[in-house]
């Protein structure tokens, strides 16, 4: 079975620190909602507005395992 999800969160300020906060926290709750683990997913793609830049949110997840 394929399936597809979609997420959104707001951070705050243009931080290390806020972005993978927020990325996590994104990650966890989409998991969590859908009764996910690690092996469900084949790919995940990440996007941010411009203004956001100094990390990209992958690395949240990825620092997951």
């Amino acid at each position: 079975m394929v399936r597809a999800f979609r997420g959104a969160i707001t951070a705050e300020s243009n931080t290390e620190a806020e972005i993978l906060e927020k990325t996590g926290i994104l990650y966890d709750e989409i998991v969590r909602k859908n009764s996910l683990c690690t092996d469900d997913f084949v790919c995940i793609f990440f996007s941010l507005t411009p203004e956001l830049d100094k990390v990209f949110p992958a690395r949240a997840v990825r620092e997951k395992g």
